[in-house]
């Protein structure tokens, strides 16, 4: 049996560059998960990552502490040179948050430049973050409509306001996420046949036209936190899971005749006005076939005092939650 210096393993050469000797296919899902300013540092840590960043199949902008985002005016000379020196390798994912402080519309045309780049380039997961300065209040108009991309499979979008009274995703046949937050949705119809998962939370929708939802192909639903007109939502017969949380008060009471509310027939009944359903039912009827129906606080009795034109009879509910009714 080996005995003293004989038996020992030799010591691995303390200058030796282990992450260095990884394969480029690693080193660059590893950068992936870094912001692209650092992506781009690490060139200067040897000559083999000098162009490493460019093969990088992410794009990530921005932080998610608010104190630490930049404007897109600000980062607009990184990007845009970002984007112009990266290899033309498909992109997986492309992160953009940024920070308003004034109405800029060059901020805006830049801002959907960038997003039609990354459908471009095969992007699957798109996000896009605007946050408000406390002293200004402004959203920056998304104006790419119709959204084109058979690669795209998550969408969020956050703080801006979508341009269009129709936004169609039938274009978009690998969509299956779709998130909304303190967004503005001025629109007559949200439409898509593959989406599985949709996500409504503290948006806005029209004063003057309420929206259709029409997504068949849905599975989970969050409608939570919203403003003005309730949405209509079409049948949805995949649904599993639905949380509906009414907080605000809503355009959903008919102005004209409280007895027989639904369509009262007025076209000047912000209210009633679009609604042709032979049931009378505003919200949720398209949620009759969920296996799982959450009502969060004053749902119910915000939505049940106007004859049941919100509120249709569920027959087909396993189970329903509700909490804060009165």
């Amino acid at each position: 049996m080996p005995t003293g210096k004989e038996g020992m393993e030799e010591p691995l050469p303390t200058d030796a560059d282990h992450i260095g000797a990884l394969p480029d296919t690693v080193l660059h899902h590893v950068l992936s998960f870094l912001p692209s300013q650092d992506a781009v540092r690490t060139c200067v840590l040897a000559k083999r990552w000098l162009d490493l960043w460019k093969s990088v199949t992410a794009l990530r902008i921005g932080d998610r502490d608010k104190r630490k985002l930049w404007t897109v005016k600000g980062l607009q000379g990184f990007v845009d040179h970002f984007l112009l020196l990266r290899e033309s390798v498909p992109l997986h994912t492309c992160v953009l948050r940024f920070i308003v402080f004034s109405e800029d519309l060059n901020e805006t045309s830049r801002l959907n430049l960038w997003i039609k780049h990354a459908l471009l380039r095969m992007v699957q997961f798109l996000q896009v973050s605007i946050r408000q300065n406390t002293a200004f209040y402004h959203q920056i108009n998304l104006g790419i409509l119709p959204f084109v991309s058979r690669h795209l499979s998550m969408l969020e979008l956050h703080g801006v306001r979508m341009v269009g009274s129709f936004l169609d995703f039938s274009r978009c046949p690998a969509l299956q996420h779709l998130e909304f937050d303190r967004c503005e949705l001025p629109c007559d119809k949200i439409l898509s046949e593959s989406l599985k998962l949709l996500r409504i939370t503290r948006c806005k929708f029209s004063q003057t036209s309420r929206v259709r939802i029409c997504v068949p192909s849905l599975v989970s639903l969050r409608l939570d936190d919203f403003y003005r007109r309730t949405p209509v939502l079409e049948r949805m017969p995949s649904l599993v899971e639905a949380f509906v949380r009414v907080v605000h008060r809503t355009y959903d009471c008919c102005g004209y005749d409280y007895i027989n509310s639904g369509d009262c027939g007025n076209e000047h009944c912000k209210s009633c006005h679009g609604i042709k359903d032979d049931n009378n039912c505003v919200l949720l009827d398209g949620l009759s076939e969920a296996k799982t129906l959450a009502l969060i606080d004053g749902t119910i009795s915000v939505c049940l005092h106007v004859n049941s034109i919100i509120f249709p009879i569920i027959s087909i509910v396993v189970s329903i939650s509700t909490s804060g009714c009165s």
